[in-house]
């Protein structure tokens, strides 16, 4: 589209027409496909073994990419956006900003001898079951453009895509299935409205003055779309932050993946037993335990022998995937700076021993 210059007139009036007659738009608009990848490991007729990947039509991602700048300096201007939700803030390090201040938090705990209470959640199926009644609520709440809810209410209706499995001897495709609940993936304003979805459970937590001080700053949580971290300054504390994600989340039909949550309670400095939430993991009967938080293990501590063996591990890999690859010369330096080095960059970037 932006090179179809003579276009571009005539595809504003189009636009324009449609976000605001949402009723007129073609069936084809709010209908994607999406590819089934193996993901290399277990059965392959179990469908948990595949990553979906949906592809949406492109005018389609070009009326929703407006509507995410719009919504996004509306946020901001609002002072909406939550300081501890990263995911989807701009001008900012993402992931490596929250664990430069995880790390300071465990550091101050363990080197002062303080008591920290920790809880990582994990969502189950997150981006699948924020129900579209909260979504369109949530908006409404913030006072986000009229014109962009009613474009979303009428067109949250017809999302659907199809399924599309490859196979050695051809490909099996599926009819249209309505998504009736979720956020429609393989567009920017999907992973928008989900974190905005989201955003009462910041508020809620940090008007319940619970966490960890840092000076005159008291850090509750931090939140990268759907993952989440909460801190408190004991383990009642904890107990009664859980509560409150527990109820938010039952609120809005969303649940705990409680296999991969855990919990974490430090007293003086050192890992104590708790009893809290019993059904959750904890990491407090051995200190070589780990979480893995953003990619990163940790603990009381970040786990930095193991952080580097697994980096070294994950970039040999990658380098020895590309080189067993018939690309050329050129290219295969072009292909380990862009699928290697992160690796290593990110690990770097968030500490050094």
């Amino acid at each position: 589209y932006k090179h179809l210059v003579d276009l571009h007139e005539i595809l504003l009036d189009a636009i324009n027409h449609v976000v605001k007659n949402p009723s007129d738009l073609p069936s084809w608009f709010t209908c994607g496909l999406t590819t089934l990848i193996y993901k290399n490991k277990g059965l392959e007729r179990d469908a948990k073994n595949y990553r979906p990947i949906t592809c949406l039509p492109t005018a389609y991602k070009l009326v929703t990419l407006l509507f995410t700048d719009r919504v996004y300096q509306h946020l901001v201007d609002q002072k909406i956006l939550p300081p501890e939700q990263k995911g989807i803030k701009r001008k900012a390090r993402g992931c490596k900003d929250h664990l430069l201040l995880d790390k300071v938090i465990l550091e101050r705990t363990h080197g002062n001898k303080r008591n920290l209470g920790v809880a990582w959640i994990d969502y189950q199926k997150a981006y699948d079951s924020i129900p579209h009644s909260w979504i369109v609520r949530v908006l409404k709440l913030y006072k986000v453009d009229p014109v962009i809810i009613t474009f979303l209410e009428t067109t949250i209706k017809l999302w659907r895509t199809r399924l599309v499995l490859h196979h050695a001897t051809g490909s099996i495709e599926t009819g249209e299935i309505y998504i009736t609940c979720g956020i429609f993936q393989g567009d920017s304003f999907s992973p928008l409205i989900f974190c905005v979805a989201l955003f009462p459970l910041s508020h809620i937590l940090n008007r319940a003055k619970l966490g960890f001080r840092l000076k005159k700053n008291r850090i509750s949580h931090l939140l990268y779309i759907d993952d989440l971290k909460i801190y408190t300054a004991n383990e009642e504390e904890l107990q009664r932050a859980l509560q409150i994600v527990e109820e938010f989340s039952n609120d809005i039909n969303m649940s705990f993946g409680l296999d991969k949550c855990a919990i974490l309670v430090i007293k003086n400095g050192s890992i104590s037993t708790t009893n809290i939430y019993p059904d959750t993991p904890k990491l407090d009967d051995d200190e070589n335990k780990a979480y893995r938080y953003l990619g990163i293990l940790e603990g009381l501590d970040f786990h930095v022998e193991k952080v580097k063996k697994a980096t070294k591990a994950e970039y040999i890999s990658r380098v020895r995937k590309i080189l067993k690859s018939d690309i050329d010369g050129d290219k295969t330096m072009t292909a380990i700076c862009a699928f290697a080095m992160p690796v290593l960059r990110y690990t770097a970037s968030t500490y050094t021993d």
